[in-house]
């Protein structure tokens, strides 16, 4: 019941500010629609009706991407704030402040703070490393990583055993708090690999970004994302009240609208409400001409004659006309409705399903 009430009131306390909340969503999703429109060089006018009419679409998608990518980002900190027995006993509640001005070592303190993140920044190290040391044989990359992520769990089971004792999680309660810890930290592996893979597969689509660069914004993004885990268990220590219910809506908007702040992110976040699709949802796409083709228009992503189909497309939108690129970094190529009989998958067609009639 106290749950259904929380929901009920946070419900009403909505509704008081629908009108700001949608105007707020609206100018969010605008502010995607431009990135991508100018990122990819889209030529469609800013005010086009058929943009406007895409934006609620957008916004949920992104509001979607968001909360999922909190989740996943914050899926580690389980391990401080899940209950290990029936009396209750959470890692979280076993931290102790410490005041003293000398040096204390980090993987042997009853601090939660100090130890989580000293555990995970080693964690980080670890899958760096683990990325360097990465040969093409698989078996080897295997033991690589499976001996990575053995030591990461065993660094991070070690690091805060001081603060399970200080929290009375003893016997078996311990043995299922220690589980948890090692199954955060698998978790923060793949956190660590996923932000990874999104930056350097931004970069790609980017001029004048380098490795260094790449590696740079991945430890701060990481790091700040180490710091939200422990943030967020701390929070789930108080319970919940009447202005975190009002400012929960704002503060979904709030991280739906930071991706604006790195244009190159946001326009890849709108892609998939504006990319074409074929089989399957296959990003990958390819033209199949009609009888109306001008060979003129279909030069720059045709390179085979007579012109049947056009080249792998890794981007086509559908709006005011299909506005294609055979690359993101290439030139955008406006082919008319009418010269399209349809969209098809990447793969080779034979000819007489390439040139027969719509």
């Amino acid at each position: 019941m106290a749950v259904l009430s929380v929901a009920v009131e946070a419900i009403w306390e909505t509704a008081k500010v629908w009108g700001m909340l949608g105007s707020i969503a609206i100018a969010i999703a605008a502010g995607y629609w431009y990135e991508f429109r100018t990122q990819y060089a889209i030529p469609v006018p800013v005010g086009s009706s058929l943009a406007w009419g895409s934006l609620p679409v957008l916004f949920c998608l992104i509001l979607f991407a968001t909360l999922v990518l909190t989740v996943y980002v914050l899926a580690p900190s389980m391990a401080m704030w899940m209950k290990v027995d029936v009396e209750g006993r959470r890692l979280i509640d076993g931290t102790r402040s410490l005041k003293a001005k000398e040096f204390i070592n980090p993987f042997r303190t009853e601090n939660l703070s100090r130890a989580w993140l000293a555990s995970q920044i080693l964690v980080l190290g670890l899958m760096a490393l683990c990325n360097w040391l990465m040969s093409g044989t698989d078996w080897a990359s295997g033991i690589i990583l499976l001996g990575t992520g053995v030591i990461a769990c065993a660094s991070s089971v070690s690091a805060l055993r001081l603060v399970q004792r200080r929290a009375g999680i003893v016997g078996k309660a311990r043995v299922y708090s220690n589980t948890l810890i090692s199954y955060s930290t698998v978790l923060q592996c793949f956190v660590a690999v996923g932000l990874g893979r999104a930056i350097f597969g931004i970069a790609k689509d980017m001029d004048g970004v380098s490795a260094v660069e790449c590696w740079m914004i991945w430890v701060v993004l990481c790091v700040a994302g180490i710091g939200a885990q422990y943030a967020f268990s701390h929070a789930l220590r108080r319970r919940l009240v009447m202005e975190a219910i009002r400012l929960l809506p704002f503060l979904v908007l709030g991280l739906a609208a930071l991706p604006l702040f790195v244009p190159p992110l946001a326009a890849k976040l709108a892609t998939p409400a504006y990319r074409s699709t074929a089989g399957r949802g296959e990003k990958c796409v390819r033209l199949v001409a009609s009888e109306k083709a001008n060979k003129a228009d279909w030069d720059m992503i045709a390179t085979v004659s007579p012109v049947n189909v056009s080249d792998n497309l890794d981007l086509v939108v559908q709006m005011d006309g299909y506005h294609v690129k055979r690359h993101l970094n290439e030139d955008t190529v406006t082919i008319p409705p009418e010269q399209v009989r349809r969209i098809t998958t990447c793969t080779r067609m034979s000819g007489k399903d390439d040139s027969g009639s719509g």
